[in-house]
């Protein structure tokens, strides 16, 4: 039956199935495979108004109820919303936990407005779908002291649809879980807060902060101008050999500005004694059309497997440019 619905979809024929007793789980399940336009033939034909029914009808089995829920995350419109938006309300058993998540996934991509309620949730994944949607801002700052780090690190991904209130991410960058500081970074990253400086200077020097997360706090600097902890970093490596991905985190925020000054500390990072560091200051210095370091990138081609293929500027073919 399912593999019929797949092969040649008929809204009418499924309708009957939903409706009728037949094998509705896989009615149901193909939602998911259809085609934009046998969407389009399945919302024109009222199939909303039927799936919808599974969904909110105590009597039917938790699988077609699941099954029905992400099939309204296709079909939307109001009838979907209606029958979704009480579900992620209501997480007291594992029955009702189950139709919460699924609903909340679905109304991310349907209305994230109605997740808001979504975020007071007893079962953590709910408060982690309605978070990273970006819902309710003035509740995702509570949610970045939630006992849960995943849900910590949505209210912090969430939060960069809210510059406004984005302050309380200062918190976040100081978090005992690296997963959320680096969340919050690269949120900053986003939101470009000045007030969001301090903390992230206190992040990108703290040198028992998880690497990762000083990573990004160096290109939410440099998303602030603000590039002096970039070219400590890399200072450091070429004089000592310092950590890899920190210079290399470095070469990327420097290359967002890419002054002369910026361009002459990226060459001289090819002379690194790290091939990963070598291979981003070419790339990076290719990126920015540097002329003057075309030689030196084919110079270290032979002992940087990570420069070969690239095309220096006086490489290309004028062809290759964007017309004038």
């Amino acid at each position: 039956m399912w593999l019929l619905i797949l092969l040649a979809f008929d809204p009418a024929a499924t309708q009957a199935t939903l409706t009728g007793g037949g094998d509705r789980r896989a009615a149901l399940a193909a939602y998911e495979d259809l085609r934009p336009g046998e969407i389009e033939a399945a919302r024109a034909a009222g199939h909303a108004e039927v799936v919808a029914r599974i969904v909110v009808d105590p009597a039917a089995p938790l699988a077609e109820r699941i099954w029905a829920v992400r099939a309204l995350g296709r079909l939307g419109g109001p009838p979907a919303l209606t029958a979704l938006a009480p579900l992620v309300a209501v997480a007291d058993a594992p029955e009702a936990s189950a139709l919460a998540r699924e609903a909340a996934r679905a109304l991310a991509h349907l209305d994230v407005t109605l997740l808001a309620g979504a975020l007071g949730s007893t079962d953590p994944e709910v408060r982690e779908i309605a978070a990273q949607s970006g819902a309710g801002a003035e509740r995702l700052c509570a949610l970045l002291a939630d006992p849960w780090p995943s849900v910590r690190v949505a209210a912090a991904r969430g939060l960069q649809a809210h510059p406004t209130h984005a302050g309380c991410l200062a918190g976040a960058l100081a978090d005992l879980d690296r997963r959320v500081q680096a969340a919050a970074a690269r949120s900053a990253t986003s939101v470009k807060l000045p007030a969001l400086r301090a903390p992230l200077r206190s992040l990108a020097g703290g040198t028992q902060a998880p690497l990762d997360a000083r990573a990004e706090a160096f290109m939410a600097l440099a998303a602030l101008g603000d590039f002096e902890p970039a070219e400590r970093a890399l200072a450091a490596h070429l004089a000592g050999g310092g950590s890899e991905p920190l210079a290399e985190a470095a070469i990327r925020a420097l290359t967002l500005r890419g002054t002369p000054e910026d361009r002459a500390h990226l060459r001289a990072a090819l002379d690194s004694a790290s091939p990963a560091v070598r291979a981003a200051a070419g790339r990076a210095l290719t990126e920015l059309q540097d002329t003057d370091a075309t030689p030196r990138i084919r110079a270290r081609t032979e002992d940087t497997p990570g420069l070969r293929g690239l095309r220096p500027v006086e490489d290309r073919d004028p062809a290759d440019s964007d017309p004038e």
